[in-house]
């Protein structure tokens, strides 16, 4: 355009403009972590009594339902009041259709449409017997029932996975007597029940529970590079009364990324030609990091880490760390009673990476480094009195700081710190009876929440509900969280929980610091994440 000009053949003046730019604004610090407030040692909130509870049952506080729910060996799913402990409501085998039930699963909780539900599995027959079936359960929080599926053939085998989007179940079954053993994956909806896709290995084994992660950043294995959907992981399981380790397989499930793609699996891991691995799963693998990284507890009391390289440019290392037979940490670690026993519980990781595993040789070893020490040797161990591997898994308080275990099987808890200082413990709840079924710690740090083989429930306040650390800004009110209204089926009976004094804890004086949060280099465990009507499954012997 031309320049305008004056009379005396001067450039017209430029009008500066007022500098409209919005000013450049610091930073926003992360709000500070909660502070959490520990006991010396648990106090007796109160007890209950419901059905027995079997290895693989959990107990669990659902916190945005205001309610404590429990899977028994019976086949029974069980829901308190976690202020008393009054049963609210209480259902057996068969209110889902199965005359004799039992269970060696917990319940998982999602979330479809804005309505949260619980997913379980209920067997029927005798457990181990050649005529088992897997029935899966949907219920709603009020007590009614979201669907219940058509069993299938042989026993549930643990807990059954939820797709992030509610949408699918995942759950694996088998059959283990001799001439019809085998093990199997199903996926169904949770609309109508109907199967999606199943799959058995036909290998003469049963199937380990699934481990899931949702929305992954890839699938960490040769081919799923470039897919995100939700993965499950899973592996041949000894059968009732196996000696030795039999046949070997690991499997890893994806939706395609290519929706066109139909179901199918591919052999990864297993007995290829001349690509033979030996190790099975009596536990869930723990998939982590945005699905780079996998933990698994392997037969002969191994620990076997798969940490990958986000975003790396050492294209040999990355290749090194996908899900193969080459796992990048395997240390070295005594075995158990017997020799070729795998834990029945996964490691558990913190956000900064140290591992922590309840073995099958009696005792909990720690990994305080990244990648496990690089598969060296454990940073510490604290071996149980006890002389039996405990069922029960290992659990991280909500801030990372303390790890509470059971030694055994006699129900005696421990509270200790990430260093292996026990802080509090033995602490004996059930008088020596063998808790079997899993623990949980509420998600604010507060209460554990544990019940025994007898049926016998015990709340246990480890900590006051934790505070927010001061801020400049004032924070909105909480709100209270409200309870479905309660339902009486047909086989609930009210059962009045007890309330308990406070009792002094055994050891150790109270902590004369706050704790602090872990620095967060891992993504922790997710559970599944998108629609899986199609899965492409990846094996890995």
């Amino acid at each position: 355009a031309p320049v305008a000009m004056m009379e005396n053949a001067t450039e017209a003046p430029v009008a500066m403009m007022e500098n409209t730019e919005a000013p450049v604004m610091a930073p926003v610090a992360p709000p500070p972590p909660p502070v959490f407030e520990y006991l010396p040692g648990p106090e007796v909130k109160w007890f209950a009594n419901i059905s027995p509870m079997e290895g693989g049952n959990k107990i669990m506080l659902v916190k945005e339902q205001n309610i404590v729910i429990a899977t028994t060996r019976d086949g029974g799913l069980w829901g308190l009041n976690p202020a008393s402990g009054m049963t609210e409501w209480n259902f057996v085998a068969s209110d889902a259709g199965v005359d004799t039930g039992f269970s060696d699963g917990g319940p998982s909780v999602a979330e479809k449409d804005g309505q949260m539900f619980m997913v379980y599995g209920v067997s029927s027959g005798v457990k181990f017997g050649s005529d088992t079936t897997c029935t899966i359960v949907g219920r709603y929080f009020d007590g009614s029932v979201m669907f219940i599926s058509a069993p299938t053939n042989g026993q549930c085998s643990g807990t059954p996975k939820v797709s992030g989007d509610g949408q699918h179940v995942f759950f694996t079954h088998s059959l283990h007597p001799e001439g019809l053993r085998n093990g199997c994956f199903t996926v169904i909806s949770t609309t109508d029940a109907a199967v999606f896709y199943t799959f058995c290995a036909d290998l003469n084994q049963p199937m380990s529970e699934p481990g899931c992660y949702n929305n992954p950043m890839l699938g960490n294995y040769e081919g799923g590079e470039t897919n995100t959907n939700d993965i499950c992981v899973m592996g041949l399981a000894p059968y009732n009364g196996e000696e030795g380790v039999g046949t070997s397989a690991t499997y890893a499930f994806q939706k395609p990324s290519n929706p066109v793609l139909q179901p199918t699996h591919t052999m990864l891991l297993g007995e290829e030609v001349g690509r033979k691995v030996e190790w099975q799963l009596n536990a869930p693998p723990l998939i982590f990091d945005g699905g780079y990284g996998m933990l698994i507890s392997a037969s002969r009391n191994r620990i076997l880490g798969w940490f990958g390289v986000p975003n790396s440019e050492d294209s040999q290392k990355f290749r090194e760390n996908k899900f193969d037979r080459l796992p990048t940490a395997r240390p070295d670690s005594e075995r158990g009673d017997p020799l070729w026993l795998s834990s029945y519980s996964h490691p558990v990781i913190t956000p900064s990476g140290q591992v922590f595993v309840s073995g099958a040789k009696t005792e909990i070893r720690a990994w305080l480094d990244p990648e496990m020490n690089s598969g060296g040797g454990a940073s510490w161990t604290y071996g149980y009195t006890a002389q039996a591997a405990a069922f029960t898994q290992p659990v991280l308080s909500p801030d990372n700081t303390r790890l509470y275990f059971q030694e055994g099987q006699e129900g005696a808890f421990y509270g200790m710190d990430l260093e292996g200082t026990i802080l509090w413990g033995p602490e004996r709840p059930t008088g020596g009876t063998a808790v079997l079924g899993d623990f949980s710690v509420d998600e604010s740090g507060a209460g554990i929440y544990l019940c025994d083989q007898t049926g016998q429930v015990i709340a246990w306040k480890i900590a006051n509900a934790p505070t927010e650390a001061p801020t400049s800004t004032p924070t909105a009110s909480p709100t209270a969280s409200t309870m479905m209204p309660s339902v009486s089926p047909s086989s609930a009976a009210p059962v009045e929980a007890t309330p308990m004094p406070s009792v002094s804890p055994s050891t150790m004086p109270p902590e004369t610091s706050a704790p602090t949060t872990a620095s967060s280099a891992f993504a922790g465990p997710g559970l599944l994440a998108s629609s899986v009507m199609f899965v492409a499954a990846v094996v890995f012997m």
